[in-house]
């Protein structure tokens, strides 16, 4: 499995656009239904734009997974999928909810934008609720090895 997550907030509806506030994962090659760190940018500032909320917070998971199945020593079956999940939380008034998709199309964002906002409205007020997290900076992880440790190469090439 190969999780690519974004999560962002936004703080009132004056946010700072030029802070890192997100927290990000390198993609180690592009394919057929995998989204760059950009791309998921643009998603959570599309949901930003869309919510009306206090304040917004905006979780993508992207995976990848994969399983092959061998019988006889042969493959017999091989199987990926990938799929993403935007999650949407908002505050409002003291009071906040989350609605999730999984469809990136403007319409289901704005949906998930507004559920969120609705189903807010309609949860009591959380007298101690915390206020969202501000910006924060996370360190880059390679999630790979580009190549194996030197022990399994001296294996490989003792045989």
């Amino acid at each position: 499995m190969t999780p690519a997550t974004t999560k962002r907030t936004r703080r009132g509806a004056k946010a700072a656009r030029n802070e890192n506030r997100a927290r990000r994962s390198p993609t180690n090659s592009r394919k057929a239904g995998e989204f760059t760190s950009a791309e998921l940018e643009r998603i959570a500032e599309r949901v930003f734009k869309l919510s009306e909320a206090d304040e917004t917070e905006v979780e993508i998971d992207a995976t990848t997974e994969a399983l092959t199945r061998f019988a006889n020593n042969v493959i017999h079956q091989n199987v990926a999928e990938k799929t993403v999940s935007i999650s949407v939380r908002a505050v409002v008034d003291g009071r906040t909810a989350r609605a999730t998709t999984n469809k990136t199309d403007d319409d289901s964002l704005r949906r998930a934008a507004a559920t969120a906002v609705s189903l807010a409205r309609n949860e009591p007020k959380i007298p101690d609720l915390l206020p969202m997290l501000r910006a924060q900076k996370y360190e880059k992880v390679a999630r790979y090895l580009p190549r194996p440790p030197k022990r399994r190469r001296r294996i490989a090439h003792a045989r």
